[in-house]
C-alpha cells in the first residue's frame, strides 16, 4: 500500500501517514513479547514477516490468474482474502482492485458490482500479517491492447526492481526515488509523485519512511533491519492522484475514545481494537456481525477515531500501473520478503 507525501491531512484525502497519530498501542505490542531477548525478538519479528511474505505472494499469484473477464471484483476479493485466512495469515491491509485510473485503495463494498471487462488495467494489491508483521505486494493485469499501454507493467516492475537493487544499509531513499523517476520517465510514463513506497513496522502499515517515486532534496537513511514495501506507480496522466468522495478502508487511530453514544459504533470500535488493533481494515470486516449506520460511521471519522482510506486516482480516462514487494534489510544483504 502506498504511504502519502508528507503534510497531507488524511481525513481530507486519504493518504496517510500513520506516525503522525498517537496511536498508545505500544504497551500491548510490548506485552506479547514480554520474556523475549532483543535476538529472540528480532527472530520472531523475520521468521514472521517470512511466514506472511510467503502468504502474501502466494494470495497475490492466485488473484492474478482468477483476474478474467466477467469475474466480479467483489468475488474477487473476498476468494483471496478468504485464502489468506485459510493459509494461516490475517488481513494485513484489505485486497484492492484498482482500475485503469484508479491508482489505490479501491476495495469492494457490500453491493459492489462491478465486473471485470476488457481493456482493463487492473492493479492486485495485498497486505497479509502474521503476529502484526505485514507483507505487503502488488502487481499489475493489462487487459488492454492499446499501443501506448504495452509498456506500462514494465515500467511499474522494472522501477520497482531497480529500486529494490539499490537497497542496502546506508542507502539513501532520495537516491533511490531519482532512479524510479528516471526509468518510468525512460518508458514515456509519469510517475506518481504524491505516493511512495514505505518502511513497514508492527502493526503499522505506512512507518516512518518513505521511497519517493520523484527526485527530492534529500532523504532518509536505510537501516539494517527495516523492512520496505517497494512500491511504484506508472501513469499515462498527470502522476498526481485526487481523492474521490468514498472508501472502504478504514483504521482505528485512537485508543481513548471519546464517549460514543451510538451502541452500534461503540461495539465497531470494540471489534475492531480487538481484531484489527492500529491495522486498516475493510467495511466487510463487520458488515456481516455488526450494522453501523453511515452517520455513526461518519461520527467516528469525524471525531478522528477512525481514519477513512479514500479512494485514490489520476486523470480521468488515463491509466496507471503498480509493482510492489516487501524487502527486509539485512546487515550484508537484502531479502526479498514476497
Amino acid at each position: 500500500m502506498c504511504a502519502k507525501k508528507e503534510n497531507e491531512q488524511p481525513t481530507q484525502n486519504g493518504k496517510v501517514n500513520e506516525k503522525d497519530h498517537d496511536h498508545d498501542h505500544d504497551h500491548d505490542h510490548e506485552d506479547e513479547d514480554e520474556g523475549l531477548s532483543e535476538e529472540e525478538k528480532k527472530k520472531k519479528a523475520l521468521e514472521s514477516y517470512q511466514k506472511a511474505g510467503k502468504i502474501a505472494k502466494e494470495a497475490l499469484e492466485k488473484a492474478k490468474a482468477s483476474t478474467k473477464i466477467g469475474v466480479k471484483v467483489f468475488d474477487l476479493i473476498a476468494d483471496i482474502e478468504d485464502f489468506v485466512i485459510k493459509q494461516g495469515g490475517n488481513i494485513g491491509f484489505p485486497m484492492n482492485v484498482s482500475i485503469d485510473n484508479i491508482a489505490a485503495h479501491y476495495t469492494s463494498g457490500a453491493r459492489d458490482m462491478t465486473e471485470i471487462e476488457d481493456g482493463m488495467v487492473i492493479k492486485l494489491d495485498i497486505g497479509v500479517h502474521v503476529n502484526g508483521y505485514v507483507a505487503d505486494t502488488a502487481t499489475t493485469v493489462n487487459l488492454s491492447k492499446k499501443p501506448e499501454l504495452e509498456n506500462i507493467c514494465t515500467a511499474a516492475e522494472k522501477s520497482m526492481q531497480a529500486a529494490i537493487d539499490m537497497i542496502k544499509v546506508g542507502a539513501k531513499t532520495n537516491d533511490i526515488g531519482k532512479k524510479i523517476n528516471e526509468i518510468i520517465k525512460s518508458y514515456k510514463y509519469n510517475p506518481i509523485k504524491d505516493l511512495s513506497g514505505h518502511s513497514l513496522e508492527r502493526w503499522t502499515v505506512h512507518g516512518s519512511k518513505q521511497i519517493p517515486l520523484i527526485p527530492v532534496p534529500t532523504g532518509q537513511t536505510i537501516e539494517e533491519d527495516e523492512v520496505f514495501a517497494v512500491e511504484t506507480f506508472a501513469s499515462t496522466g498527470e502522476g498526481q492522484t485526487h481523492a474521490l468522495a468514498f472508501g472502504n478502508i478504514y483504521q482505528l487511530l485512537l485508543r481513548h475514545v471519546p464517549k460514543i453514544r451510538n451502541q452500534a459504533a461503540k461495539q465497531l470500535v470494540g471489534f475492531i481494537a480487538k481484531n484489527y488493533k492500529t491495522l486498516p481494515f475493510s467495511q466487510r470486516a463487520w458488515a456481516k456481525e455488526i450494522n453501523v449506520p453511515r452517520f455513526a460511521l461518519n461520527d467516528l471519522i469525524a471525531t478522528g477515531v477512525l481514519l477513512e482510506y479514500r479512494v485514490l486516482s489520476d486523470v480521468k480516462g488515463c491509466f496507471v500501473a503498480q509493482s510492489e514487494k516487501t524487502v527486509y534489510v539485512h546487515k550484508d544483504s537484502i531479502e526479498i520478503i514476497t
